[in-house]
């Protein structure tokens, strides 16, 4: 399950196991100050809304640190590492504060940037942590819930790349990135991207996005982000699509965002392409897709609508760096309740799977839609799933359950010359009968 591996946020490296974990916490900071004890009560109106490490009583010539932080619960952020070592070199990195659970102490402590100065002052080993308040356990740690579906990062490295009948989706590369800026560029679609199409906006997309394209194979290795291009059959550039990690700590839910040339648009491209991603998604863990869009983008809200899933809508009054608060629509797509088109969608990946020659994810997708409810009319009946099986398994050498497969497609009242064909290579050599 690509969506549920874990890996240290910092080093990158697995997880040993899939066990408890902190909860660490880390808290932008705004200002520092150190002060002496004089100049703290001097201006303690000022800093009184401060975090503050009172080290005067315990040193001599003792100071006071004094952090400006971003407000605890609002935009602080948790997520995994591997030991406790990791989280404070990104706390220090980050110029962030950390908090964590102290089992020992059985109280909330933290690390910051300047802890091995605070520490030195005191007379305490480098990495002693600084202790707040007794706090419950179960506030701190995962629980059971929150990682019960996890695995260890396995050898599911391969970036996802799908082909269709009328496009490819592939893997960002340089040879497409000035059509990809060119789209982002242009005034129309960051008014429907972004909800403005000011100077700050095409500022921060020339500057920033060549660091991305870079980043493109990191953000995948750390399961924050999955970027791809969407182009044609002659590998003309046509649009993007991405999902982005809401919570690295839990790696559940996930931020799809996408975008068209205008010459694609109406066509229905890419409510086949959101489609697509969207059960891939789901084959491989993701259990909810966010989409957040502007009021006014009512193409993209049809869109998400006609997804086959329980799709629930709000609208949300939200904020950003570009356009400030304004109403949004919120749409939280969940990926555990289908429509009663679950059997098409897992028959449809099965052959875009094995038009890729994946042949075992193919196998695993025609199970899938064994397993869903038979819609009367349709013409994905069992038969057909057992016939085109069959033939995914012939392709893994796995002879005698294709011949299986066949022979139950047979019995099902499904014969064709695709499958009387395949029946007798089986037959000649494999020895079956």
């Amino acid at each position: 399950m690509w969506f549920k591996q874990m890996t240290c946020d910092y080093c990158f490296l697995p997880l040993e196991d899939t066990g408890r974990h902190n909860r660490y916490y880390f808290s932008k900071i705004l200002d520092f100050k150190k002060l002496s004890p004089r100049e703290f009560n001097a201006n303690f109106s000022y800093y009184r809304d401060w975090l503050k490490y009172d080290t005067s009583a315990f040193c001599r010539g003792g100071s006071v640190f004094c952090y400006k932080i971003e407000p605890l619960h609002q935009n602080s952020y948790s997520t995994w590492y591997c030991c406790k070592d990791c989280a404070i070199k990104e706390s220090i990195r980050s110029n962030s504060i950390l908090f964590y659970y102290d089992e020992y102490e059985r109280s909330v402590a933290f690390f910051t940037p300047h802890i091995h100065e605070i520490n030195r002052a005191i007379d305490e080993s480098e990495n002693t942590p600084l202790l707040m308040m007794e706090w419950s356990a179960e506030n701190w740690f995962q629980q059971p819930e929150d990682y019960q579906n996890f695995r260890q990062y396995g050898s599911e490295n391969n970036y996802p790349i799908f082909e269709t009948d009328i496009c490819k989706i592939i893997k960002p590369n340089i040879s497409l990135f000035d059509e990809y800026k060119k789209l982002v560029l242009q005034p129309d679609f960051q008014k429907d991207f972004w909800g403005t199409n000011g100077a700050d906006i095409s500022n921060h997309i020339k500057k920033e996005f060549p660091k991305w394209l870079k980043s493109v194979d990191i953000h995948f290795g750390r399961r924050l982000m999955i970027e791809w291009f969407i182009t044609n059959k002659n590998d003309d550039f046509m649009g993007f699509i991405h999902l982005t990690c809401m919570y690295p700590a839990f790696p559940y839910k996930w931020v799809v965002e996408f975008g068209l040339k205008k010459e694609y648009r109406g066509k229905g491209l890419m409510k086949n392409v959101l489609t697509l991603i969207s059960n891939w998604a789901k084959l491989n863990g993701c259990d909810e897709i966010y989409a957040i869009s502007e009021e006014h983008n009512v193409v993209a809200h049809k869109l998400i609508r006609k997804l086959p899933y329980l799709v629930q809508e709000s609208t949300k009054m939200m904020s950003d760096q570009f356009s400030g608060c304004r109403l949004m629509k919120n749409f939280i797509i969940n990926l555990q309740q289908q429509s009663t088109e679950l059997r098409l969608i897992y028959f449809y990946n099965a052959i875009q799977y094995f038009k890729m020659k994946q042949y075992e994810e193919s196998v695993n997708a025609f199970k899938q839609a064994l397993a869903a409810p038979y819609q009367s009319g349709t013409p994905y009946t069992d038969a057909q799933i057992y016939s085109n099986m069959g033939i995914a398994l012939s392709s893994l050498k796995k002879y005698h359950e294709a011949f299986q497969c066949l022979k139950k497609a047979q019995y099902l009242g499904l014969n064709n010359s695709s499958i009387e064909k395949e029946l007798l290579w089986i037959k000649n050599n494999c020895n079956l009968s």
